[in-house]
């Protein structure tokens, strides 16, 4: 079953499961931040369940670490010295921990966020797609494409019915349409789309809880 996603059956009981039965391959997925757990690519990456498993790469991080990210998921241009002031430690001490959480990988990336209406992209549209064929290669090559256009803000491969969720921008419903057009209606392999229009960004961000290990 290598490349493919759990059966639609599995897909429920993972959403509605406390636990993992032995097996599965996961490690600290339950206890780990998200953003500390890296999945495991290669021949046994997927047992015979069709469950990618994952390894918990844990990176030590106390109350000082935890309240330095709050901090710069806030405004990652924070220098050292501004940092010190929220956090109570000294800016050079801040300094070495902003480094070492950086090339650490817990931060992946710091972003500027845009205001669509001021450029003219104000339509932001939610898309459920499904795919017919669920085979490695189609599902690289989907999220490659996907990758690649630049109207798609985000894109997730995820359980449930539909195969990816799109995050997607436009100027007008035309452009929505020209998009649909070339990434959905000339691709054999998607089956279907469903796209649902934002009224109102009510909250937007990539901000998380970050907690201190116990």
């Amino acid at each position: 079953m290598s490349g493919q996603k759990p059966s639609r059956h599995l897909k429920m009981l993972l959403q509605n499961a406390t636990s993992l039965p032995d097996g599965f391959g996961t490690i600290g997925l339950k206890t780990a931040p998200f953003s500390r757990i890296r999945p495991i690519y290669g021949p046994n990456s997927i047992n015979h369940f069709g469950i990618v498993r994952f390894l918990a790469i844990i990176v030590p991080m106390d109350r000082f670490d935890a309240d330095i990210l709050q901090a710069l998921q806030q405004n990652s241009r924070l220098t050292a010295e501004a940092v010190s002031q929220e956090v109570g430690l000294s800016p050079d001490a801040c300094r070495k921990r902003m480094a070492r959480l950086r090339a650490s990988g817990i931060i992946e990336a710091e972003i500027a966020l845009l205001d669509p209406t001021r450029i003219g992209r104000g339509l932001l549209l939610i898309v459920e797609v499904s795919l017919h064929r669920e085979r490695k290669a189609d599902l690289d090559y989907f999220k490659a494409r996907m990758q690649k256009a630049p109207e798609v803000m985000q894109c997730y491969y995820v359980t449930g019915n539909a195969d990816f969720i799109l995050i997607v921008s436009a100027r007008d419903m035309a452009d929505y349409e020209a998009f649909t057009a070339e990434y959905f209606l000339e691709e054999e392999n998607v089956l279907r789309f469903r796209t649902s229009a934002v009224m109102n960004r009510v909250k937007t961000g990539f901000a998380m809880p970050v907690d201190a290990d116990s």
